[in-house]
């Protein structure tokens, strides 16, 4: 993992900002790095750093040196927890990027606002989803705080339950392209029935610039069908779309479909296109799902049968 530091880093070649970047890779003791804070109420002490957090129900995924709040390891009150980065400044368009793990369950939840008042009080930029506490990338967008001062506040609560925790590493901030289009999903099923079969999925904006108008393309080997949608996307914004033109499948065909978001502007053209596989059949049968449930006297709590077919 390479080394970040909280350095000065020159935007237009005029101004300087102040960019947060933070791998705690310099931190030792479980101690937080230089500038951060935090605000809870736990017995443990609430965040630390650490190679290792791991508890006896949440063993978490390495990640060389971290900082995390473990409420499985402290079974204590991790209500609005918070953890208050170094004061930096946010460059126009700015995008915060980090690293975290946070399961999710028992009602836990992670936001992450944007102080600026030393951290005092903040505004929600972001909501975290649920990783089942493994390692993966989140965003928030911070442009609208674009040449001001600021905090970033990691508000951990563990809706007074016996929960797991959150993890975060590798924070930074960056400036997107001013375009980038991802085709994220298709929502087109493998097996279809013969007939019109609409063409839908999901595109999202990881660019700088609000997209107001998105075309959609898609082809089987034809000329593409395209079809203009107004939108207002924003960084980290998607989109759900159904085209205009449907694919008219016949029984006993497979069609082979390329779906794209077009854009001549995009920054990155690896991400705008996903395929899939259509094959289309005279009449599906419906599926039908068949459980059985056995239990013994020496367990009186297990036979949850509605809980299991739940």
């Amino acid at each position: 993992m390479k080394k970040i530091l909280l350095g000065l880093v020159l935007l237009g070649g005029t101004t300087a900002f102040a960019q947060l970047t933070e791998d705690f890779e310099g931190t030792s003791g479980g101690a937080l790095p230089a500038g951060w804070t935090q605000v809870s109420a736990a017995t443990d002490g609430g965040y630390a750093t650490s190679t290792d957090m791991s508890s006896t129900y949440w063993p978490v995924p390495t990640h060389t040196i971290y900082a995390g709040t473990n409420d499985d390891a402290c079974d204590c009150d991790k209500s609005n927890e918070q953890l208050i980065s170094a004061a930096f400044t946010v460059p126009a368009n700015g995008v915060l990027s980090f690293e975290y793990a946070l399961p999710g369950q028992y009602g836990e939840t992670v936001e992450v606002g944007i102080s600026t008042d030393g951290g005092v009080t903040n505004t929600q930029v972001a909501v975290l989803a649920a990783n089942g506490g493994t390692w993966g990338p989140g965003t928030a967008n911070m442009g609208a705080y674009a040449g001001q001062m600021v905090n970033v506040v990691w508000t951990y609560d563990d809706a007074g339950a016996w929960a797991f925790g959150f993890m975060l590493d590798d924070i930074t901030t960056f400036v997107p392209s001013p375009v980038d289009l991802e085709m994220t999903s298709l929502n087109i099923a493998n097996t279809v029935v013969a007939g019109n079969v609409d063409i839908a999925g999901t595109v999202t904006s990881w660019g700088a610039t609000t997209v107001t108008s998105l075309v959609v393309a898609w082809e089987d080997g034809g000329v593409p069908n395209s079809a203009t949608f107004p939108v207002n996307l924003n960084y980290g914004d998607t989109y759900n779309f159904t085209h205009t033109t449907q694919l008219t499948a016949v029984a006993g065909s497979a069609y082979s479909l390329n779906v794209c978001a077009v854009e001549v502007t995009d920054a990155d053209m690896t991400n705008n296109c996903l395929a899939t596989t259509v094959s289309a059949v005279s009449s599906l049968v419906p599926k039908v799902t068949v459980g059985e449930e056995k239990t013994g006297e020496w367990c009186g709590w297990c036979p949850r049968g509605a809980v299991g077919l739940e």
